[in-house]
């Protein structure tokens, strides 16, 4: 019975030591990227940020007033997480639009924003409800083959959230012990101190030639991105593709112009296209088209939001655009959008000239 029990300690010793490897390094509440990649080294977490600037309350709303009839929406966003997140450029537009004008006027968020979108076109929601702008977000990379997908025809009131979205809905557990991260966690770490990176995760790091970008008196060489802004499907930067996508959003913008709205398209770039320009090796990473084809079109039914180049040029001026271990755009990222929107897009042909300046 012993020799038996020696056995299964010495079995199991090393399963403990790992387990208590990841708890004493491993923050499982850092950033998806730092969460997903197991990385004990983590110089600047997501949550730090957020300490540092102190609670985000939400502003806009999720649902819907029960008398919809001749009901006034000023913004309506479709988008995904990057328009639902704590500090999110949404919740700028909400706390920084004048009072009076978001009288009995709501900023709902809705899922699966491009098929929802037209499917609220196809139905009476637009008949019934004013809304003045249509800011339609979406991430760069998936962006075709999301426009390519089959979609499902339903009623507009199955596609709205109904209740408001609380800073601490997302809930992420502890990871148990028999978990992968038990074994991953050492042998990931163990690997990227060799030198190998991080074969077994789905993230890569960029190697930076600016330290300062994520926070003025820390120095950080890299920055950590998911593997697939590197392994960018072709069709990504098909012209044809991506001619098809601008006239999908033109026959949008028309009938949106057909209820006095106006339709914005405002596409996320990937972590990495915007940290090309400052990678030791920028010829390893795909350059995505869109950025310039859209514009390029000129279009007439909709307007693009030159994400990519507005970040750019605050990049190295303004510390942390996107968290380090997050594939989100950080709070300071998020302003720069919004102060975009807000002075250059929203209001820029109207009198809200308060709006522009209220920051």
């Amino acid at each position: 019975m012993i020799r038996f029990a020696t056995k299964i300690a010495l079995f199991t010793a090393p399963f403990f030591v790992a387990y208590t490897a990841n708890l004493l390094f491993w923050n499982y509440k850092a950033g998806d990227l730092s969460r997903t990649g197991y990385y004990y080294q983590n110089p600047r977490p997501m949550g730090e940020a957020g300490r540092e600037i102190g609670e985000d309350p939400f502003r806009w709303t999720t649902h819907f007033p029960k008398k919809l009839k001749g009901h006034q929406i000023e913004i309506m966003v479709f988008g995904d997480s990057f328009s639902r997140i704590p500090y999110s450029y949404a919740n700028n537009l909400a706390k920084h639009i004048h009072p009076r004008i978001l009288q009995n006027k709501a900023i709902p968020v809705t899922n699966n924003q491009l098929h929802e979108l037209e499917s609220m076109i196809e139905s009476s929601f637009f008949d019934s409800v004013h809304v003045e702008t249509v800011l339609l977000e979406l991430y760069e990379l998936p962006l075709v083959h999301r426009t390519l997908q089959e979609r499902m025809a339903r009623k507009w009131e199955d596609l709205v959230i109904q209740k408001p979205i609380l800073n601490d809905s997302f809930i992420i557990p502890r990871p148990m012990f028999f978990s992968e991260a038990t074994v991953l966690g050492p042998l990931i770490n163990l690997t990227d101190a060799l030198g190998f990176g991080h074969p077994f995760t789905e993230t890569k790091k960029i190697e930076l030639t600016n330290h300062y970008l994520f926070h003025p008196e820390r120095e950080i060489d890299h920055v950590i991105c998911h593997r697939n802004n590197f392994d960018r499907h072709p069709r990504a930067n098909n012209p044809e593709l991506l001619g098809q996508y601008h006239a999908r959003m033109e026959a949008i913008g028309a009938e949106l112009e057909k209820y006095g709205t106006k339709f914005i398209l405002m596409i996320v770039p990937g972590k990495a296209s915007l940290y090309r320009e400052v990678a030791v090796h920028p010829e390893e990473i795909p350059m995505p088209a869109v950025f310039d084809f859209l514009p390029a079109q000129n279009p007439v039914h909709y307007t693009v939001v030159p994400t990519l180049r507005v970040l750019r040029a605050q990049l190295g001026n303004i510390p942390e655009l996107y968290y380090y271990d997050d594939t989100h755009w950080a709070p300071n990222g998020s302003r720069v959008i919004s102060d975009y929107l807000i002075d250059s897009v929203l209001y820029r042909s109207t009198s809200h000239d308060s709006l522009a300046t209220a920051h």
